[in-house]
């Protein structure tokens, strides 16, 4: 056995381990958290088509378009948290090449900002939905970044 000396620095040791452990548990829960609660918008907007769309990150540059093309990172949800999609996609806005929530939420974004779309279903894929992943009828989540125009 270990001379008790040795024991006391051997458990003292062990618990100032065990105290650094509980500090990197907390600390990755409050990320796991933080990573966790939806971005604050910074302004929010009410279309007259009904489209809603909060701003979560001021972008800078150029400004998106009708007409241009666009690339545009997304992750696309329902209502229910659930994600149906992510990706990156280019497309020529206002031209009806993407649902017309997009063509509508997009236009007017700056390169880098961040917008969650909040699309109706007219505006989405209305009564006939998706199948099988968007059910008819679904109001749509839409976190997009411009990433160039």
């Amino acid at each position: 056995t270990a001379p008790p000396a040795a024991a006391a620095a051997s458990a003292a040791a062990n618990g100032k381990a065990t105290e650094e452990s509980k500090v990197n548990d907390a600390n990755g829960e409050a990320k796991k958290a933080k990573e966790a609660k939806p971005k604050q918008p910074v302004s929010r907007k009410v279309t007259s088509s009904g489209l809603q769309y909060e701003v979560l990150k001021a972008g800078s540059g150029r400004v998106a378009i009708s007409g241009k093309n666009v690339q545009v990172r997304y992750e696309g949800y329902l209502t229910n948290g659930h994600r149906f999609d992510k990706g990156n996609i280019r497309f020529r806005l206002g031209l009806g090449e993407v649902i017309q929530g997009w063509d509508e939420g997009i236009k007017g974004m700056f390169e880098g900002e961040q917008r969650r779309l909040l699309v109706p279903p007219r505006l989405a894929y209305g009564a006939a939905g998706s199948p099988p992943t968007i059910p008819p009828n679904s109001n749509l989540i839409f976190e997009v970044t411009l990433v160039s125009c």
